[in-house]
């Protein structure tokens, strides 16, 4: 089975930092892209801001973990599908 390489324009560590310091401001972050939310210990969760849905629990971001945190997921619409399931992926969505 041929590896995939690493894309020359990506450099992984830079997005894990960033993604790293994304999770530990994520209630600025949240201020500023104005996606209004609601807090639990594990996560945080409120109306998909991505494609601005109705149901209040939809949107689910993760920001707790040992291995991953950031994740997060659109049970209504499945958002992260197209804007993938990280942090970078979600200010993606939300901005575009």
């Amino acid at each position: 089975m041929k590896k995939k390489s690493p894309s020359k324009y990506i450099n992984q560590e830079k997005l894990q930092i960033i993604s790293s310091e994304a999770i530990d401001r994520i209630e600025e972050l949240l201020e500023v892209l104005e996606v209004e939310h609601s807090l639990t210990n594990k996560m945080i969760y409120g109306r998909c801001p991505v494609h601005e849905g109705d149901n209040p629990s939809a949107f689910n971001l993760y920001y707790t973990g040992h291995s991953y945190r950031g994740n997060w997921a659109c049970r209504t619409h499945n958002c992260e599908k197209v804007f993938k399931p990280t942090i970078i992926g979600f200010v993606r969505g939300v901005v575009s």
